[in-house]
């Protein structure tokens, strides 16, 4: 029997066949982060409704049964391993897909991919991490990762790693960007990124990015480079000089 906290009068009984997740404690503030509940269940964010059923330390793995809000699993992980699952809490799925096209599913695959390639970021200057994955309007999925380099300027952001590997594959028409970093709140492209990415989409497009917590932000192309210079301009109307 489970008594949920912040819930009174109410238990639930939690039968020991029922899929249980595992949350991955990074460090003592985020564990007592992880066992408050939200006041409101609209004001929540994903890890604030994690409630473990026993103490923690360091580092610890602890049940998170996430049964009264019927979520599936609540494993924001920093860095994963390629022997943990990373998925997203289904209220995140669910807010995010209304500003977008994505499926469920889509969204679902597109953050954990991101936040995996994470883990393959070559940073020893900055020590910032950065993942990124595209979705193909074709339904393939390409990753990126930030590769800096001793001379600052020739190293390559995330973004533009992706969006490359992917132009040159073939594909030039695309459906969303996920970018993960260890920030929070969630740290944006910068602007050569912008630019860049503004290259090969629309003004629609969306870009979701991810931070430490399971927070999360959505931008359209336009919001982050309104008034853009793109191919189109090219065909506009100029004046010949004389």
């Amino acid at each position: 029997m489970l008594l949920i906290e912040g819930i009174p009068s109410i238990a639930y009984i939690v039968p020991w066949f029922w899929p249980i997740s595992y949350l991955h404690i990074t460090n003592e503030d985020t564990y007592q982060h992880n066992r408050k509940w939200g006041m409101h269940r609209t004001s929540c964010k994903p890890n604030d409704i994690n409630h473990p059923d026993s103490g923690a330390s360091f580092h610890s793995r602890t049940h998170t049964p996430p049964l009264f809000y019927n979520f599936t699993l609540f494993t924001y992980l920093s860095p994963p391993t390629p022997t943990e699952t990373i998925e997203i809490p289904q209220a995140l799925i669910n807010m995010s897909s209304s500003k977008s096209t994505l499926t469920a599913q889509e969204l679902q695959a597109l953050a954990s991919k991101a936040i995996t390639a994470k883990a393959t970021a070559y940073c020893p200057y900055s020590k910032f991490r950065v993942g990124a994955c595209i979705l193909t309007q074709s339904g393939e999925y390409i990753t990126g990762a930030n590769v800096e380099n001793a001379s600052y300027p020739v190293g390559t952001c995330a973004e533009r790693v992706a969006f490359g590997t992917a132009v040159v594959a073939g594909y030039h028409d695309f459906k969303a960007i996920a970018i993960a970093t260890d920030s929070n709140p969630p740290a944006s492209p910068c602007g050569m990124c912008r630019q860049f990415m503004n290259e090969f989409t629309t003004p629609s497009f969306p870009i979701y990015m991810y931070g430490s917590e399971g927070t999360y932000t959505i931008k359209t192309m336009r919001e982050l480079l309104p008034d853009s210079f793109g191919p189109e301009d090219f065909s506009k109307e100029r004046v010949q000089s004389s």
